[in-house]
């Protein structure tokens, strides 16, 4: 199961705990890469002050978020296919795929926009321009259920540019709170695949636009 932890005051740390079979608990270690430096830099004080060391741990309540991350992916596999590896390349990206790769970590907290935001927005990929804080792409699909009911949903994916993972943050602070948004509709030829900077030359074409 997920858990956090902190030693002697730090900032949480990711890990897992795991029961073996041996009958005794496990903690497995998990760090993120900013969990990585973080302890890292306090190792040294760490190892001096061992003997008084306190160690305090949480367990979150378990949250399935594989339907969330699957829309993560489908998104990221969307603008894969229209851009090419020219989007892959955009390094602000490093984080989706982390938490793809990562379903059982959060990562990331909130990726979506709900579908009362999304009215007239086409289907594809579009780009987000305003609000500003979370200027991205936005991949907008349709899923069915199985009852049959349909429900929009739109994913936001860091551009090239700022502010890049940032609009996650943003996103998070500002769940419940409505907003304006303005986007701009891509709609690529069929050679977008051949330009490796396609995804760069239309980010830059809608700031223009804006």
């Amino acid at each position: 199961m997920p858990v956090q932890y902190k030693v002697s005051g730090s900032r949480p740390l990711n890990a897992r705990l795991a029961w073996a079979e041996d009958g005794a608990w496990v903690l497995d270690g998990r760090p993120t890469k900013e969990d990585k430096d973080y302890i890292d830099a306090q190792m040294p004080k760490w190892k001096e002050d061992f003997p008084n060391l306190s160690y305090h741990f949480s367990i979150r309540a378990f949250v399935n978020r594989r339907p969330q991350i699957a829309r993560l992916r489908a998104a990221y596999l969307w603008a894969f296919s229209v851009f090419g590896y020219g989007f892959i390349l955009n390094t602000n990206l490093e984080e989706v795929r982390r938490q793809i790769l990562h379903p059982e970590e959060a990562i990331l907290e909130v990726w979506d926009l709900k579908s009362e935001q999304l009215p007239d927005v086409d289907v594809g990929i579009n780009i987000l321009t305003a609000p500003h804080e979370i200027r991205s792409f936005l991949v907008v699909f349709d899923l069915v259920a199985p009852q049959g009911t349909q429900t929009r949903y739109g994913v936001l994916l860091p551009g090239p540019q700022e502010p890049g993972p940032g609009i996650y943050a943003w996103l998070m602070a500002h769940q419940g709170k409505p907003f304006n948004a303005s986007f701009v509709g891509v709609h690529p030829p069929d050679d977008f695949n051949d330009d490796l900077f396609a995804s760069i030359r239309v980010w830059k074409a809608a700031e223009q636009r804006a």
